[in-house]
């Protein structure tokens, strides 16, 4: 398959959903949507404890 790539440049308020659209394909075509979709309700990842030697 043939895949398309669209430039949507943001200038002015009437550009946010074309550009709000096409972040949002990317995103869930690079598999990162589930980390940064703004309604989903996640909770904070542990601050990691560094180790002792």
């Amino acid at each position: 398959t043939m895949s398309t790539t669209a430039t949507v440049i943001y200038k002015s308020p009437k550009d946010w959903e074309p550009w709000k659209t096409e972040f949002r394909k990317r995103a869930e075509a690079s598999g990162v949507w589930v980390f940064i979709d703004p309604e989903m309700d996640l909770e904070w990842p542990e601050k990691p404890v560094k180790p002792i030697f």
